[in-house]
């Protein structure tokens, strides 16, 4: 993937994946189990939700498990990496932050996504298999308004500004059925 941009032109479709429309909840498409992308990243979907003190996250074949213990945690959106890593982005105590598996460490690590940081989302760009190579968890969120992204490649490092807006809430991002990575905001 390359720096990430928007289009000139918009090419806006439906999502290819329905996520609910509440911010204590979100649903992502994803593989067999954790750590475990054996049956690809399509297999079933899972849920991850917070009730205000933690964020769970539970599958079909999946007993619902805690992924992060806080206090008042009030939005949450998660994906999954190639090797079924989940990254969860969160807001906590009014802080936007993410949760994301770092392979230099062989561990999870928690970014403070700083001030003004609002609507964090987190999805996969492609999951279809063939794109092994070419795919990323893009990490968005508005910034002071502006529509403003973050790419697993980059380590999470890089800020892409995409769009000045000025824009009040990111309600959802991923791929749509045109096969366009896409971003809601209003």
């Amino acid at each position: 993937m390359a720096v990430p941009t928007l289009s000139a032109e918009a090419y806006p479709a439906n999502f290819t994946e329905t996520r609910p429309a509440g911010k204590a909840v979100d649903k992502e498409l994803g593989g067999i189990g954790f750590q475990d992308p054996s049956e690809g990243l399509m297999y079933q979907v899972w849920t991850c939700r917070t009730d205000g003190s933690g964020v769970t996250i539970e599958a079909s074949n999946t007993p619902s498990f805690e992924i992060y213990s806080g206090s008042e945690i009030t939005e949450v959106s998660i994906a999954f990496d190639s090797n079924m890593n989940y990254a969860l982005a969160f807001v906590e105590g009014g802080v936007a932050k993410f949760k994301w598996y770092d392979s230099t460490i062989s561990d999870f690590t928690i970014t403070n996504l700083g001030a003004g940081v609002t609507s964090p989302r987190c999805a996969m760009d492609d999951k279809r298999a063939f794109n092994n190579s070419g795919r990323d968890v893009i990490l968005a969120y508005l910034k002071s308004g502006a529509l403003t992204a973050r790419v697993q490649r980059d380590r999470y490092d890089a800020e892409y500004s995409l769009d000045a807006g000025p824009w009040d809430e990111l309600i959802n991002v991923g791929m749509n059925r045109g096969m366009r990575f896409q971003y809601w905001v209003k």
